[in-house]
């Protein structure tokens, strides 16, 4: 039987998917495919990459609050984004992603974006990793919209936050990690607030094959400031999350897939 991995976007709540990939691997559960969403697809490349999420931590450990901020390149009034977004491709490129390519990955791994010409998801299968996580962490009004071989490409989330539909072709079974269950006391007026808050709702509106026997969902509910999209250098709090979801569904998963 394959199995797949889908990773939905989330900004920092994808810092709680690391415990549930390492628990899901302990336990033998090893993946034929996986794809991602925004940060999903930069987790998804780092585990295709390496078959594993054994130094991930220790690389996402180093970001702390003044690391984080100076990754930020803010845009002029008259731009089309609040950043440019060139700093962060920069320690992506090289920090995680190694400059590779995914001719290099160990797994195959598909990154979606959404084209703005047609309004449809567009897969990254080959070329640099950089393109596809660019592309598909172009939130609109954040970064700039990704250019690439003439398309003009933005975050995946926009038109499919779970990109299951690509892994359905190839797998049997998918186990599909979503990062978009918020809780409802948590909404503020502020601009953060209201974006990201905004964000999450259209993401989960996205999300297909809810009642599919063939996909399994995790979904771990981020409250208080673990809600918030941007908290890149807050680690500990986001893996207890994941961790509290994988104890209480891998003897469920481990069933369902036959182990």
């Amino acid at each position: 039987m394959k199995i797949g991995l889908c990773i939905g976007g989330g900004g920092s709540r994808g810092y709680a998917v690391v415990p549930i990939i390492q628990k899901l691997l302990s336990e033998g559960i090893r993946f034929d495919a996986v794809s991602g969403c925004s940060v999903g697809s930069i987790i998804g490349s780092y585990l295709a990459l390496n078959g594993n999420l054994d130094d991930f931590e220790n690389e996402i450990s180093k970001i702390n609050q003044f690391k984080f901020l100076r990754l930020i390149d803010f845009a002029g009034r008259k731009k089309s984004s609040i950043l440019y977004g060139k700093k962060i491709k920069k320690f992506l490129n090289k920090e995680i992603l190694k400059e590779k390519k995914f001719s290099d990955l160990k797994i195959p791994l598909f990154i979606n974006s959404t084209d703005l010409s047609t309004g449809k998801p567009y897969y990254f299968q080959e070329g640099f990793l950089i393109d596809g996580v660019m592309s598909s962490i172009a939130i609109p009004g954040v970064f700039p919209p990704y250019l690439y071989q003439g398309k003009i490409l933005v975050d995946g989330g926009v038109c499919e936050s779970l990109p299951i539909r690509i892994l359905k072709e190839k797998v049997d079974k998918i186990i599909a990690v979503s990062l978009n269950e918020v809780g409802i006391s948590n909404i503020k007026i502020g601009l953060s607030d209201v974006l990201f808050k905004s964000l999450s709702i259209m993401m989960n509106q996205n999300v297909e094959f809810q009642d599919d026997p063939e996909v399994k969902f995790l979904k771990p509910v981020f409250t208080g400031k673990e809600a918030n999209f941007l908290k890149f250098y807050k680690h500990s709090s986001y893996f207890q999350l994941g961790k509290k979801v994988i104890d209480e569904k891998i003897q469920e998963i481990k069933e369902w897939i036959g182990k």
